[in-house]
């Protein structure tokens, strides 16, 4: 069903740490409900972007029934990892705790990513109350459980990014993590979706260009043969010679992500 009218409220406060007032944006479709909910992250190599770079897709995914929402994160070098997994957590807690406000079933909660969005949204859908990802001020009574995973040409082993050659990604995971990954091995261990793959982690979909030159293809297939090895449906969408950012093939795309996304949450 296609979804004409959509509810808006933006720039609403989820998280205030250290000083900074952390918001997010709702699209919301208008009809009966309860619908299934959509998270979205921005990229931006950890250091800049905004959750407005992904307010048209915000849209397009409201208009065929969910209940989406964008939302930022504290960045880099200011604010390094761990920060932006425990926002991300934090918004799909606030979500989650605010499901009647918004007409939205909290138990039916995807999240989708692009670049280092597509990063946080694989943590966040790997790692639970056990993995130390949560934040200090974490409400363990909310969980960060989430019921499908898409990610956008995304880092899964951050210890096998930092050996690839590209010239911005020092600068990248210098900012990031405060070092190299001799000098911050934990960081980078913590930071590695892929080390957290088990049986009960959702289903993911991943999108990723084959000729990425920042982020390579490999990572997203990794991540997906590792999934299936542990029994989780996990699928990758090879954009052919495609770079490092969706368009302008992404809206090609889109009909796959929608069938995933209705499969593994409804609507």
């Amino acid at each position: 069903m296609f979804y004409p009218k959509i509810s808006t409220e933006l720039a609403i406060l989820y998280r205030e740490v250290d000083g900074k007032e952390l918001r997010l944006d709702a699209h919301i479709p208008q009809g009966d409900g309860p619908f299934p909910t959509l998270l979205l992250y921005h990229g931006g190599g950890y250091r800049a972007g905004d959750r407005s770079a992904v307010t048209d897709r915000c849209i397009f995914y409201a208009s065929q029934g969910f209940g989406c929402f964008t939302a930022s994160y504290r960045l880099a070098p200011d604010d390094k990892f761990p920060a932006q997994i425990h926002d991300a957590k934090a918004a799909i807690r606030w979500i989650r705790d605010h499901a009647s406000r918004f007409n939205i079933d909290p138990d039916r909660l995807g999240i989708m990513g692009f670049s280092a969005g597509g990063h946080l949204a694989a943590l966040a859908g790997v790692t639970n109350e056990n993995d130390g990802l949560e934040g200090p001020d974490a409400p363990y009574s909310i969980s960060t459980s989430v019921q499908a995973v898409v990610s956008y040409f995304a880092p899964m082993d951050m210890r096998e990014v930092a050996k690839h050659t590209h010239e911005e990604l020092p600068a990248i995971l210098h900012d990031s993590f405060g070092g190299g990954p001799d000098e911050c091995p934990e960081a980078y261990r913590q930071a590695s979706p892929i080390a957290y793959v088990a049986p009960d982690v959702p289903p993911f979909l991943f999108v990723h260009g084959t000729e990425d030159p920042l982020v390579p293809f490999g990572q997203s297939v990794m991540m997906a043969e590792k999934l299936r090895k542990a029994g989780v449906f996990a699928e990758v969408i090879g954009i052919e010679g495609g770079g490092h950012g969706a368009l302008p093939w992404e809206g090609d795309i889109r009909p796959k992500v929608l069938a995933f996304l209705r499969e593994h949450l409804g609507g």
